[in-house]
């Protein structure tokens, strides 16, 4: 009884690791972010007032997404890997 107590803990273990294994092979190809449509796509820029990082005191209002030039707007964060990633090719277009 006592051996079989010991090895409960294991079998818990091996069955995680399979489990997480499985799901992994299975999404091996990777996720694609085109598959689900976003709901705001097609409407208008909700309004908005940002402070600029750069310069105290200066704001950006909603208008500055609609002004017919192209915007990059990339929200991340720090313990995401792959925004962090990311952060020197967007520096580059900057």
């Amino acid at each position: 009884m006592k051996r079989n107590v010991l090895l409960l803990p294991l079998l818990i273990f091996l069955l995680i690791a399979a489990a997480l294994l499985w799901q992994l092979a299975r999404n091996a190809q990777g996720d694609d972010p085109t598959a689900l449509e976003s709901a705001l796509t097609g409407k208008p820029v909700p309004a908005f007032r940002l402070e600029s990082l750069e310069t105290p005191g200066q704001y950006y209002e909603a208008d500055v997404l609609t002004q017919g030039k192209p915007v990059l707007l990339n929200v991340w964060a720090t313990w995401c890997p792959t925004c962090r990633a990311e952060h020197q090719y967007l520096n580059r277009l900057a």
